[in-house]
């Protein structure tokens, strides 16, 4: 058995938030030829149940422990082998010299930063892991579908923004108000884009979604497991995220696509800034020769 392995605390929050570790893991993991030990993902959370959403986020049977250390093999490793941070991993006293311990991974660290050079990589990991139900989910036997639009409308336990309030400074746990959403749907179904239609992927109420799922040409995806929304918004032509959500961003770095966000609160996750598309605080896309009205 390995004396030398790789393992990732994912903590309990959102998957958007677990899946930082578990990335920087899968790349050091390669680079250095190291066995990884299978990850916890289902981490209970009380929150999400007391709100009443519709994902519980427990992330129960989304992903296949095949390819990792998992069983016995890997308690005899937690149990028996020291540990260090993938920050001293290298050290004088890192298991990289003595050949022997555990390099542990969590947290958020650079968020995408570490994981830019190796998109690829990390995308073709996650998709490798999915069970063959989740698989189907997001790419059904019979054929693909036609592009769309994908809006990720965050609630849950954010507070949402009054129309037209711009982010506030310091901590907070904020999210956009539906107007702006609407705003910005008004104008990509008056543009070139109106062809496409718009998925709406939340885990906000009929109720609160209620002005936006009002408009032509836009409907709300069926509820599905987190990693299938995030795929299926990877999959989609252009992205209007929640900007702060760690989910979108996840879709975005997944798919490379073009991204609209709320002012002040771009994210560059592609490494590439034409995908960046910032609007007013009321959701206006300018100027209007924008090369996001252009199919």
């Amino acid at each position: 058995m390995s004396r030398v392995h790789v393992y990732v605390r994912p903590g309990r929050t959102g998957l958007g938030n677990m899946l930082f570790p578990w990335a920087r893991a899968i790349v050091f993991s390669e680079a250095h030829n190291i066995p990884m030990l299978s990850v916890r993902w289902t981490q209970p959370k009380v929150g999400p149940i007391l709100r009443r959403e519709r994902d519980a986020r427990l992330y129960m049977g989304l992903f296949s422990s095949r390819g990792y250390v998992s069983g016995i093999r890997k308690w005899a490793a937690l149990l028996t082998l020291p540990r260090v941070s993938e920050d001293d991993a290298g050290g004088t006293e890192g298991v990289l010299r003595a050949r022997r311990g555990i390099v542990l991974f969590e947290g958020m660290g650079g968020m995408f930063a570490p994981l830019l050079a190796h998109h690829e990589r990390v995308k073709a990991r996650l998709e490798g892991m999915l069970t063959p139900s989740v698989r189907e989910m997001i790419d059904p036997r019979g054929g693909g579908t036609e592009p769309y639009i994908a809006m990720h409308v965050r609630r849950g336990d954010m507070k949402t923004l009054l129309y037209g309030q711009p982010f506030p400074a310091g901590p907070g746990n904020f999210t956009m108000p539906v107007e702006w959403y609407v705003r910005v749907a008004e104008q990509l179904r008056e543009g070139t884009w109106g062809s496409l239609p718009i998925r709406v992927f939340s885990d906000g109420t009929d109720a609160q979604l209620a002005p936006l799922l009002r408009l032509e040409g836009v409907s709300r995806a069926p509820p599905r497991p987190s990693i299938v929304d995030i795929f299926l918004m990877a999959k989609a032509r252009l992205l209007v995220a929640t900007s702060n959500s760690t989910f979108s961003m996840w879709a975005t770095f997944l798919g490379r696509m073009p991204t609209v966000y709320y002012p002040g609160q771009t994210n560059n996750v592609t490494g590439d800034i034409r995908n960046v598309i910032e609007t007013d605080l009321q959701g206006a896309m300018v100027p209007r020769s924008s090369s996001i009205f252009a199919l």
